[in-house]
């Protein structure tokens, strides 16, 4: 497997986990991933499923930067669930 296919499951399991949560695991999560306030707004607004298009009206930015956004935002997840729960870093 090549490192972008091993990010993009990372990404996904980050993504799929983070729609599971219970409220508290995903504060958690959430908290431990130290997210900004803006990585915060997007998460919100993608687990709340507005479109990239919408977000990037809202943000005045284009489409790719949200993109890029949401999947810095799913690595710094990934990051902090295999800290708190897999201890695997």
């Amino acid at each position: 497997m090549d490192e972008g296919s091993l990010m993009d499951s990372n990404r996904k399991f980050a993504k799929h986990w983070l729609q599971k949560a219970t409220r508290s695991d995903y504060e958690r999560v959430v908290s431990e991933a130290k997210l900004t306030d803006e990585q915060l707004d997007v998460l919100t607004k993608t687990m709340n499923e507005d479109s990239q298009v919408k977000q990037s009206m809202g943000n005045y930015c284009s489409v790719s930067t949200i993109k890029r956004k949401i999947k810095v935002v799913y690595d710094k997840v990934y990051v902090a669930l295999c800290r708190l729960f897999y201890d695997t870093l």
